[in-house]
């Protein structure tokens, strides 16, 4: 069995421009720890829910500021900030919304193609440790997204269907 056949098809992504608040809204309203980055139809990059968090800390730790928030306080304004930081938390999340996809987006993030056979996804996923990997075709466009899951339910199906009855 192919990647192609058991990859998720219909996948949300971001263009190079997109700013970082759509991009983190886009990962909770579609409970997905990865979104593509495409031009057209082709894949150039990936922006994970890992890498927005290290920005969000390195925009906070350089302002001095140490309240590490989930992504969910990104968007909807944590009430915890004690009142006198609120003016510099602020500050922090009006920087981190405004990144570009282009300047958090990881450049060499695993990809599988359509044609890798499942054997080789689970390598992958077992080696890097990720939960989603981009699939792109034999042109390098974005053809869909593979998780663990997907993965996972397309090997109890194979397994499924090769058990004697």
């Amino acid at each position: 069995m192919r990647v192609g056949q058991v990859m998720k098809k219909d996948v949300v992504t971001a263009t190079p421009g997109e700013d970082v608040k759509s991009i983190a809204r886009k990962m909770i309203e579609n409970d997905v720890p990865i979104i593509p980055v495409v031009e057209g139809r082709r894949y150039i990059g990936t922006v994970t829910f890992r890498r927005l968090l290290k920005e969000l800390e390195r925009i906070s730790n350089r302002s001095g500021f140490v309240f590490m928030p989930t992504l969910f306080d990104v968007l909807e304004f944590p009430l915890m900030v004690p009142e006198v930081r609120k003016k510099e938390w602020s500050e922090v999340l009006r920087e981190f919304a405004a990144l570009k996809a282009e300047e958090v987006m990881e450049h060499r993030y695993p990809v599988l193609r359509e044609d890798d056979d499942l054997e080789y996804a689970i390598e992958v996923f077992t080696e890097k440790g990720i939960s989603s990997v981009p699939v792109v075709d034999g042109d390098g466009n974005l053809a869909g997204v593979l998780s663990r899951r997907g993965l996972l339910e397309a090997l109890l199906r194979r397994a499924e269907n090769s058990e004697p009855e």
